[in-house]
């Protein structure tokens, strides 16, 4: 964001904004993605396997971790 700041124009550091929330956007869709395959792999049926409820989990607790170390620290 250091980049947008020093921007010469607004149009400029507006376009920076858009291109790198776009990136990251489209960066963790592919990574949840890739998360995916495997899990999907394993589970040939709809109901929730023990590998899709510790995968949730940890990614509750993660975000949870995050939101915390955000807010309180």
């Amino acid at each position: 964001m250091v980049i947008a700041t020093n921007a010469n124009e607004l149009g400029n550091g507006l376009g920076y904004v858009v291109a790198f929330g776009v990136g990251t956007t489209i960066g963790m869709s592919f990574i949840t993605t890739l998360m995916s395959v495997p899990i999907s792999i394993i589970t040939k049926n709809h109901r929730v396997t023990t590998v899709q409820a510790i995968c949730g989990l940890f990614s509750v607790l993660v975000g949870l971790f995050l939101l915390f170390e955000t807010l309180v620290l």
